[in-house]
């Protein structure tokens, strides 16, 4: 069974994660064109919406394949009115791609996303983009990230010609140079390494790599890694990254029965797509599943699995993949599958701040409007509908103006109701 690594692609708005993923899709052979945010044609800003207005909306998921591993990526929101979405895709991941914009640098986003990483424990690359840009600046950016967010960051490439089209990177390890960041580091982790450094053995390439991988993959230290996704420079020794210093997702498909439901979608019939990362069994086709805290089960009447830049139709899927499943229309975000495990985690970065009222213009859609809200309240729990039973008002929380904007287009978008 081929290994799996499921991640998620992080950042503050407007750092680059898109064109990141849209890049690791191709040069990975996953896709044969690139797709461009502000022409409205990546694989993962699908959405009408996403198109229009150049931003992550909702978390997506596509997969690629890099040194015999199948990679399963989810691209998140960076707006901070989106938060939520994040939120719900870091309790399925293996590891984290965080991107800092080499010009803007470290951000509020960044600063929040990187905390709660660490908090939770989940391994971490940090890539350094946009270093084509005139105000890029590499050097300043990684001494901001040991002085503001962790000193146990390793840059494993220098950058030349920064802030023009001439940019390039040369990989330390390729070098006669010694990675000090990685000595001191290690040295840091590992007593039986500091020992042998202070007694005069000089460590090789390969221990050096290897002693990375190993605690990298823990959480215990922070690869650097920098480029500029839009001209595709870094991309492939992001791909080796991916595959160095991330842990694999585990298969034990004999064991126990255990995931978690993190998106819930519709399609355009109004079917229900329920999104799942498995950490132990397998899902097969026609398999009953327990719904939480009820007393019925339902069957399970398709399974899609993520394929090289694609869905395909499955029988099963298994312990450590993605699946999205059909027919399960009593399932919630958050909710268990089978038994619960402890890598299943239970974030919360931040609620919502504002509470407010929503209305149909044309009053005599308000019922209409409720049940739209209701379906669109699956996908993010976090907009907490209610209604008055004395005046009828229906109240909705939100993060902020911009999601108050996405929710009001999207309710006349799909559903016809124009709001106020």
């Amino acid at each position: 069974m081929k290994k799996i690594i499921n991640i998620g692609i992080v950042a503050h708005v407007d750092a680059g994660k898109t064109t990141i993923t849209e890049n690791l899709l191709y040069y990975s052979g996953a896709i044969k064109s690139v797709g461009r945010v502000d022409l409205g044609n990546t694989q993962t800003d699908s959405m009408e919406l996403e198109r229009k207005r150049g931003i992550t909306i909702k978390s997506s998921t596509i997969s690629f394949n890099w040194n015999n591993v199948k990679v399963n990526i989810v691209d998140t929101p960076g707006h901070v009115d989106f938060i939520s979405e994040v939120e719900r895709s870091l309790s399925v991941l293996d590891g984290a791609i965080l991107v800092i914009s080499g010009v803007e640098g470290i951000q509020s986003q960044t600063r929040i996303l990187f905390e709660t990483l660490k908090e939770l424990n989940i391994p971490t690359i940090i890539f350094v983009n946009k270093l084509d840009r005139i105000g890029a600046n590499f050097n300043k950016v990684f001494e901001d990230i040991k002085k503001n967010m962790s000193n146990k960051v390793v840059r494993l490439q220098e950058v030349y010609d920064v802030g023009s089209k001439a940019v390039y990177i040369k990989k330390l390890f390729d070098t006669c140079m010694i990675n000090d960041d990685a000595i001191d580091v290690l040295s840091d982790l590992d007593e039986a390494f500091l020992e042998r450094y202070i007694g005069g053995i000089e460590p090789d390439k390969e221990e050096i790599q290897e002693k990375l991988s190993l605690y990298a993959s823990e959480g215990s230290l922070y690869p650097v890694f920098c480029g500029a996704a839009a001209i595709g420079l870094g991309v492939e020794d992001l791909l080796d990254g991916i595959c160095s210093y991330f842990p694999f997702a585990g298969d034990d498909c004999e064991s126990d029965l255990s995931g978690v439901v993190f998106k819930i979608e519709r399609t355009s019939k109004n079917e229900k797509k329920v999104y799942v990362r498995l950490f132990g069994g397998k899902i097969s086709v026609r398999d009953k599943i327990q719904v939480p805290n009820k007393e019925i089960a339902e069957k399970v009447k398709k399974i899609n699995r993520l394929e090289n830049g694609g869905v395909v139709e499955a029988q099963r899927i298994e312990a450590g993949d993605i699946g999205i499943l059909y027919g399960l229309t009593s399932f919630q975000v958050g909710d268990v599958i089978g038994i619960s495990n402890d890598k299943i985690k239970n974030i919360s970065i931040a609620k919502p701040a504002l509470k407010t009222t929503i209305s149909a213009i044309d009053k005599e859609k308000n019922p209409e409007l409720f049940k739209a809200l209701t379906l669109l309240a699956e996908e993010d729990p976090l907009l907490e509908l209610e209604m008055n039973d004395i005046d009828k008002e229906i109240y909705v929380n939100l993060f902020g103006e911009v999601q108050m904007e996405i929710l009001s287009s999207m309710l006349d978008d799909l559903y016809g109701i124009k709001v106020e």
